[in-house]
């Protein structure tokens, strides 16, 4: 399994047009996975991402009760 999950910095975004945003997606210059320049933040990116995946991991294990 692969999420996604934000993790970029918001001022990255800063002055672009969210119609621009919704239609063509992330800029180009803001590094994606395995670019070396690529450097989510840590906070609050892992705290999200580890409470994501509990909250499905407890969702599928109460599946079985």
């Amino acid at each position: 399994m692969f999420w996604h999950f934000g993790g970029a910095d918001p001022a990255a975004f800063e002055g672009l047009d969210p119609e621009v945003l919704a239609t063509r997606g992330i800029p180009a210059k803001l590094p994606m996975n395995h670019s070396p320049l690529y450097a989510p933040l840590q906070d609050p990116t892992i705290e999200l991402g580890v409470r994501a995946l509990l909250g499905a991991a407890r969702a599928w294990l109460a599946d079985g009760e």
